[in-house]
């Protein structure tokens, strides 16, 4: 039995040397600082009013959603909202 069945180890890792580590370590404050600037770029557009060119979740999903889906989605929530302005009599 034990020569059907026969399991390879997997080579122990040794890790990281210190230059791997140095290049990892840059390479995410890289990052960092790429993001640091993202964000920066985007809170001075949305301070300045320039919402329509911002990169969001919610302009993503703006995007996506056509003028007859807003329609359609104005009339619904109007014949849930329109009883409670009626007059009664």
């Amino acid at each position: 039995m034990p020569d059907l069945v026969k399991i390879k180890k997997a080579p122990e890792w040794a890790g990281y040397d210190f230059d791997q580590i140095i290049y990892e370590r840059a390479v995410l404050l890289a990052r960092i600082e790429v993001e640091k600037e993202r964000l920066a770029f985007e809170g001075d557009r949305l301070r300045h009013g320039n919402v329509a060119m911002s990169r969001s979740f919610f302009t993503r999903l703006m995007g996506l959603v056509s003028y007859a889906d807003f329609i359609v989605l104005g009339v619904k929530i109007w014949r849930i909202i329109s009883p409670v302005f009626r007059k009664k009599k």
